[in-house]
C-alpha cells in the first residue's frame, strides 16, 4: 500500500524510463569519503548523511546518495555549497538538489531541512536496513529482480516494502505479560526436539523479568560445552525455522545467534555460547538482578521508553543508549550488592 505522496510522485516518472541495478562497486565508498571530506573542508560542522545501496554495500545503480542536514544554517549552506558543486537543479526553501559525476559515479547531493518528516523516515527507513542483515538481503532481491523493469514499477516495489518495514519495524515497548514465559516455555520444547535436551536453555532478557515492559521478542540462551559444536545444529534449527545470522560473530565472537521471524517480524532470539563465557555470565547476572529488585525493574523501563521515544527505529543507538545502565548493574550484581 503507498503514501498518496508516493502514488503522485511515481505518476511523474517516465513510462519508458527504465532501470539499470549493476553489482556493488566498494570503490562507491572510497569516492562519498572524499566528497563528504571536501565539504567538511568548509562546513566542518555539517552532518552529512551517506545513505541509499551503494552505502549499505549492496546492488543498486551504483550513485551516491548523500544528504546533508541544516535548519537555521541553510541558506550559508546553500551558498558554500553552491560554490564547491555549481548551481542545484532543485532548489526550494527546504530542499536544495545537486547532481554530478565524481571518479565515473553519478552523485545526488542534498540540503535538506532537518525538521522534514519525509527526510526522517527516509532515515529510518536506513537504519532498519542497516541493522538487520535479513531485512538488507530482501531488500537487494527486490533490486535485482527488478533489473530492466519499467522505473516506475521499481520505485513502486520499493515503496511498498519500505512501507512495511517501517510499520512493522519500529522500537515497540510493550507491558509486560506473563504470556512471554508461556511462549518460552513452549518454544523451549521446539527446540529441545529439534536439538537434543542435553542442552542448558534459558530465557532471558528483559521477556524474563516479570513486571518489566519489553520489545516482544523472546530471548533465549542456550549453552554449550563447545561453541563450534554449535554448527551441527544449523540444519535441525532452520527446519523450526530459526536463521543462522554468522555475520553478528564479529560483533560478539563468543557467541552464535539465530532468529526465527514469523510474518516478516522478529519474534524468538537464540544465541548459543558457552556457560564459562563473558556472555553468558552477564546475562544471568543482569537478569537475575533485576527480578530480586523491583526498583531496577522501574528505571530500566523508564529508560527503555525514553530512548524507543527518542531513536523510533534506530536499533543500535536505542541499544547504545541502555549500555551504562546494563554494565552498572552488572557490577553491582558481580558484587553482591
Amino acid at each position: 500500500m503507498l503514501t498518496p505522496n508516493q502514488e503522485k510522485y511515481l505518476l511523474t516518472i517516465p513510462e519508458d524510463k527504465i532501470i539499470a541495478i549493476k553489482p556493488f562497486d566498494p570503490k562507491v565508498k572510497g569516492v562519498a569519503q572524499n566528497i563528504i571530506s571536501k565539504i567538511k573542508e568548509v562546513l566542518p560542522e555539517a552532518k552529512v548523511l551517506f545513505m541509499g545501496a551503494s552505502a549499505l554495500g549492496i546492488a543498486g545503480q551504483n550513485d551516491i546518495d548523500m544528504t546533508i542536514l541544516a535548519n537555521r544554517e541553510f541558506n550559508r549552506y546553500s551558498n558554500e555549497l553552491e560554490n564547491l558543486f555549481g548551481k542545484p537543479v532543485k532548489s526550494n526553501p527546504t530542499l536544495i538538489k545537486w547532481e554530478f559525476v565524481k571518479d565515473g559515479f553519478e552523485v545526488e547531493l542534498y540540503l535538506n531541512n532537518k525538521t522534514s518528516s519525509a527526510l526522517q523516515e527516509q532515515i529510518d527507513t536506513f537504519n532498519l536496513l542497516k541493522n538487520n542483515f535479513e531485512l538488507l538481503k530482501e531488500y537487494e532481491q527486490i533490486k535485482l529482480k527488478s533489473d530492466g523493469l519499467p522505473f516506475r514499477e521499481y520505485m513502486k516495489r520499493k515503496y511498498e516494502f519500505f512501507n512495511k518495514i517501517l510499520n512493522i519495524q519500529k522500537i515497540q515497548i510493550d507491558k509486560y505479560t506473563e504470556n512471554w514465559t508461556k511462549l518460552f516455555n513452549e518454544e523451549k520444547k521446539i527446540i529441545q526436539n529439534a536439538i537434543g535436551n542435553n542442552v542448558i536453555i534459558e530465557h532471558i532478557g528483559s521477556t524474563s523479568i516479570a513486571g518489566l515492559g519489553a520489545k516482544p521478542v523472546i530471548d533465549m540462551m542456550v549453552g554449550v560445552e563447545i561453541l563450534e559444536s554449535v554448527d551441527a545444529f544449523i540444519k535441525p534449527l532452520k527446519k523450526i525455522e530459526y536463521v543462522y545470522i554468522p555475520e553478528l560473530e564479529l560483533q560478539i565472537p563468543d557467541r552464535k545467534f539465530f532468529q526465527k521471524r514469523i510474518e516478516d517480524v522478529p519474534k524468538y532470539h537464540l544465541s548459543f555460547t558457552e556457560p564459562t563465557s563473558k556472555y553468558w555470565q552477564e546475562h544471568i547476572l543482569f537478569r537475575d538482578y533485576l527480578r530480586a529488585h523491583p526498583e531496577a525493574i522501574k528505571e530500566y523501563e523508564n529508560l527503555k521508553k525514553e530512548l524507543a521515544e527518542k531513536f523510533i527505529s534506530d536499533f543500535d543507538a536505542y541499544n547504545a543508549g541502555k549500555t551504562d545502565f546494563i554494565n552498572e548493574v552488572v557490577k553491582k550484581a558481580e558484587k553482591g550488592q
